[in-house]
């Protein structure tokens, strides 16, 4: 028998032509493969570097963190809070150290301490209308008038008569002490309930641009010129707590509700469902 012999053909050019499509894809797929490799690489390498700078730690080109320093190689407080990447506080050995407990974990943390006694008495300046709170010291008109012309005219005109940037102290020429009218200005002789109210006032928040700076003789001395232009006491009259407290009540308290102490507080009368 004999053999038949079938003589080679070349493939078509159309299937070459498949043959190096698909060696071409599978080589761009490697290619892509190695390129997503290193930007995952790259993305680590960053997201490290900066998550050791934001947590207070040592970031390095390849994102290795210490934890011993922050990123310009200040060690960091120990127990303190720090920012997450997303934001959120992160907190540090505080918590652990605390045992859980919120005011442990922030006295720890020196967000907040116990106040000092001297520095509760620095901030515990008020007066009551009892006196209590009223300095023992004395300030004169005569001195007064020194302490106004100095710190307050700038503002309230130095006869006390107000200007665009500060209400008149003194009423008018025609205008005489007792209960505020609507319409009237707003002054001691006629509006304030308690003269100690006013010293208090004075004290804490005046002068405007420097408030706390009077000394508390400047502050009965400047008060003890108001009330002089206002007609209510006389030119070497002076002003310290027995005197204060015998003219407290001033001309306008009546138009206030006797509110102080607690015990003279109304008792707020029910209604029942039938009235």
């Amino acid at each position: 028998m004999t053999d038949v012999h079938t003589p080679h053909r070349p493939a078509p050019p159309n299937a070459l032509l498949g043959r190096w499509l698909l060696v071409v894809a599978a080589f761009s797929l490697l290619l892509l493969a190695a390129c997503s490799g290193d930007e995952d690489n790259g993305t680590a390498t960053s997201t490290a570097t900066e998550v050791g700078a934001t947590e207070t730690a040592t970031g390095t080109a390849t994102g290795t963190a210490t934890g011993t320093a922050t990123a310009t190689g200040t060690a960091a407080p120990a127990g303190q809070y720090s920012l997450a990447p997303g934001g959120s506080p992160t907190p540090a050995a505080t918590e652990a150290a605390a045992g859980g407990d919120a005011q442990q974990m922030s006295l720890q943390a020196n967000i907040g301490s116990e106040a000092p006694q001297d520095l509760v008495d620095e901030w515990n300046i008020d007066i009551d209308p009892d006196g209590t709170g009223l300095w023992d010291a004395q300030g004169s008109v005569s001195a007064g008038a020194d302490v106004f012309q100095a710190n307050c005219a700038r503002c309230h005109g130095p006869d006390g008569a107000g200007t665009d940037l500060a209400p008149q102290l003194v009423l008018g020429p025609d205008m005489e002490p007792g209960p505020w009218q609507f319409g009237a200005p707003r002054t001691v002789a006629n509006y304030w309930p308690y003269l100690t109210t006013y010293i208090d006032y004075i004290h804490r928040a005046m002068p405007f641009d420097n408030p706390g700076s009077l000394s508390e003789e400047d502050v009965y001395s400047v008060v003890a010129w108001i009330l002089n232009q206002n007609g209510m006491i006389d030119d070497n009259a002076t002003l310290d707590p027995d005197s204060i407290m015998q003219m407290n009540e001033l001309p306008n308290y009546p138009s206030f509700f006797p509110c102080y102490p607690d015990e003279c507080r109304p008792e707020p009368a029910l209604r029942g469902n039938d009235q």
